[in-house]
Formats: structure tokens, C-alpha cells, sequence
């Protein structure tokens, strides 16, 4: 469609077939990096990837009105679809544990650690797996996390930076420093931390498939719509009902900055307005008697 013909009814019917799967799409080829052709869209597009679209339609007509191409900008003010935060699961102590056992009945020891070790440190699956045995410091009780596995162009496993780009200390729980004392005893320094059944890393698609499905379901959590990656919630849960403040909960989970913990996880710390206005009453009193013996101190002087 010529640029000057496009108009926002247009731009709407593109961004109702996104979100029902019917607008016409081309796709690369893996492999090749080549474009396919044309044609029906794999699946819907979520509204996340909608809204991603659509800021880059707004950018390249915008430059094409301020270059005086067209008048107006015709896919602004366009409806879309509203983005829903997925819901937060939040495991107790209890249900942490059970988890852990039945993912160790299901497997090994080590996948009961891999369960506890993403429940109370934060660590993406992706991060914990990527752990060699260098990484962890059991003297100290921190784990260094400094890459993760993702995916290149091709759908090849390959090790790159955390999703941050930031290399991270995280604390370990007592518990859980003696549970992967054990886990790492006499092993090189270069292994992974957990080891797939025939060596080598382990994959998270096949140890969800493998373990993580069947553990859910034998600890009782089914319908909960339980993730390795929700087990992150229980993590910020935990460590905000321990004390700890929104930067030590940020560090540990890897966010860019405070404001990204605190958008997700600040209904989770506690009203403190009482204690503050407490706090100052205090501060007020204190100072204003410090203020009367001064004086008091001063008359009795004179």
C-alpha cells in the first residue's frame, strides 16, 4: 500500500488481524536468514508483540510526516490490545518443599536442588543451568551468575550474558549452601552445576518435560499455572517477608533498576506509614526536649 493511501481504519483492521491470527505475514528462515513468502500467520500475536508492531509502524509513517511525505500520521490513536501481567503464584515454605522432594522422587537429588535453588535465590532457569561448579561459593554463600543459555538464529543452544547484560552476586540460605555443598563435593571446577542423565548441561524444555511437569503434579500444585520462571515470584515473596529492601530484592533478581522491582513487587512489602509517622513523632518529641533543656541548662547558667 502506497504510504499516502494508508489510513487508520487500515492500521486498526492490521492490528485486530494480529491479535486473531489472520493478518498475511512473512517469516525468516532459519538457517538461511532468508524471508519466506507470504502468507497466513502461524499463530495470534500476543499483545506485548502487537504493541511492539505497532511502535514501529508509528515511528516510520512519523518520519514520513515529518519529512513531509503525508500530512498526518494515520496510526496514531489506534485501539490496541491491553497488556495483562501474568498472574503472580506466591509458594509457601511448605509447598517449596514439596515441590522439592517430588522432583527428587521423580529424578535425582539435584533436581530437588534446582527446584529450591530457583525458589530462594530468583535465578532464571536458564541462569541456574548455566552454573558451573566455579560459580558457587559455599564458604562465602554466594552464587555468581555471569551467563545464561539462549538460543542464536538458528535454534542453537549457545551461553551469552544474562538477560541484564550484568554479571550478579545472589545469596544462598544456609540450607541451601549444605544442600549444594553436598552436590558439588569432588567435582571439577569447569562441570555443571546439575548435569543432564547422560552428561553435559541440561536442557530446560526437556527438564520440564521430563521432571518439572510430573513434580508439580505430585506435590498437589496442579492448576496453579506453575513455571520455573514463577518460582522468581515465590523468590521476591520470601526475601521481602524476610526484611530485605527493594534494592537488596533487585540485585537478587537481576533487574535493570529498582523501578522494574518495585512496579512488579511493591504491593508485596508492608504499609509502613504508621511506623514512620511514629518514627518522626519521636524524632519531634526528642528534639523539642533536647531544645528545653538547652535553654533550662542556659537560664540555670545565668
Amino acid at each position: 500500500t502506497p504510504i499516502g493511501r494508508v489510513t487508520r481504519a487500515q492500521v486498526s483492521d492490521w492490528v485486530a488481524d494480529l491479535a486473531r491470527g489472520d493478518a498475511k505475514a512473512r517469516y525468516i528462515t532459519r538457517g538461511s536468514g532468508e524471508m519466506g513468502d507470504i502468507g497466513p500467520m502461524r499463530k495470534p500475536l500476543g499483545a506485548a508483540s502487537i504493541q511492539h508492531l505497532h511502535t514501529v509502524l508509528v515511528a516510520v509513517l512519523g518520519w514520513a510526516v515529518e519529512t513531509d511525505r503525508i500530512a498526518a500520521n494515520p496510526a496514531t490513536r489506534v485501539r490496541l490490545p491491553r497488556i495483562v501481567d501474568p498472574e503472580q503464584v506466591y509458594l509457601s515454605h511448605e509447598q517449596i518443599e514439596a515441590l522439592g522432594n517430588a522432583a527428587e522422587d521423580v529424578a535425582t537429588p539435584a533436581d530437588r536442588s534446582l527446584v529450591l535453588l530457583l525458589a530462594y535465590t530468583g535465578l532464571r532457569i536458564n541462569e541456574a543451568l548455566a552454573l558451573t561448579i566455579a560459580d558457587v561459593d559455599i564458604k562465602q554463600r554466594r552464587i555468581g551468575v555471569s551467563q545464561t543459555w539462549t538460543e542464536d538464529l538458528d535454534g542453537k543452544r549457545v551461553l551469552g550474558p544474562p538477560k541484564t547484560h550484568e554479571r550478579r552476586k545472589v545469596p544462598l540460605p544456609a540450607f541451601l549452601a549444605l544442600d549444594l555443598a553436598g552436590l558439588i563435593k569432588d567435582r571439577a571446577s569447569t562441570a555443571w552445576l546439575f548435569e543432564s542423565p547422560r552428561g553435559g548441561h541440561v536442557h530446560d524444555h526437556n527438564w520440564r518435560a521430563r521432571v518439572w511437569r510430573y513434580a508439580v503434579h505430585d506435590a498437589g500444585l496442579d492448576g496453579m499455572g506453575l513455571t520455573p520462571h514463577k518460582l522468581r515470584h515465590t523468590a521476591a515473596s520470601a526475601a521481602i517477608a524476610a526484611g530485605a529492601d527493594v534494592k537488596v530484592v533487585q540485585l537478587m533478581l537481576g533487574h535493570k533498576d529498582a523501578t522494574e522491582t518495585l512496579n512488579r513487587y511493591g504491593h508485596l512489602w508492608p504499609d509502613r506509614l504508621d511506623e514512620v509517622a511514629g518514627a518522626l513523632e519521636l524524632a519531634r518529641e526528642s528534639a523539642l526536649a533536647a531544645e528545653r533543656q538547652r535553654r533550662l541548662d542556659a537560664s540555670l547558667v545565668g
